[in-house]
């Protein structure tokens, strides 16, 4: 919804690479899925590694939102505050 409808990959290793970090779930190795820290790590990689040519903070803060509505979950951060987080992420300031 936040994209065009069919957005460019500039680079397709990027999103593999994005979805099989997520899939592991390292703080708990063994234990149930943490959803959170799964759309964390998925966000992460998806604005580090930047597969789309344009728009990767975006398209990282979307995906963590879309995953943890799949998940059942929600996010209950403050106002601008994904916002804030995926620029941070972009810029290097935090991971």
């Amino acid at each position: 919804e936040v994209l065009p409808k069919h957005p460019s990959v500039h680079d397709f290793s990027a999103l593999v690479a994005a979805v099989a970090r997520h899939r592991v779930n390292t703080p708990q190795i063994g234990a149930a899925v943490d959803s959170a820290w799964r759309a964390a790590a998925l966000m992460h990689a998806v604005i580090r590694l930047r597969p789309l040519p344009a728009r990767n903070a975006l398209y990282g803060a979307a995906i963590a939102v879309a995953y943890m509505d799949a998940a059942g979950e929600g996010i209950d951060a403050p106002y601008g505050a994904l916002v804030d987080l995926a620029r941070d992420i972009e810029a290097g300031h935090t991971d």
